[in-house]
């Protein structure tokens, strides 16, 4: 997994969402929703498989939710119209994450 990816994913599950239930509530889709857009736009490869395979491997992810989020994840990677309920909701992922996980990154490394 690229490891931008894998460290969105983090801080998506993390500080984000319901960790038992993601996506179960508008706020959390508009979230993922913004964050996926967010990828997409910084060229960050992400797949269905390996984003539901990574949402599995966390601690109370159930299957159901795990799938949810690669069936979005899948939406936004082929272009799907996918509608945000708030805007304001989904902004609280910041629009420089990507940069910041690029330098987190690197730090650790």
């Amino acid at each position: 997994m690229n490891p931008v990816l894998e460290k969105a994913l983090e801080f998506l599950h993390t500080r984000n969402l319901n960790k038992e239930e993601p996506l179960s509530n508008p706020n959390d889709n508009d979230k993922a929703i913004f964050f996926f857009r967010l990828l997409k736009t910084h060229e960050i490869p992400f797949n269905a498989e390996e984003v539901q395979e990574w949402a599995l491997s966390q601690d109370g992810v159930s299957q159901r939710h795990a799938h949810a989020l690669g069936f979005l994840a899948r939406q936004i990677a082929t272009g799907m119209p996918v509608e945000i309920f708030d805007h304001n909701n989904a902004r609280i992922i910041p629009d420089n994450l990507i940069e910041i996980l690029r330098e987190e990154i690197e730090s650790d490394s």
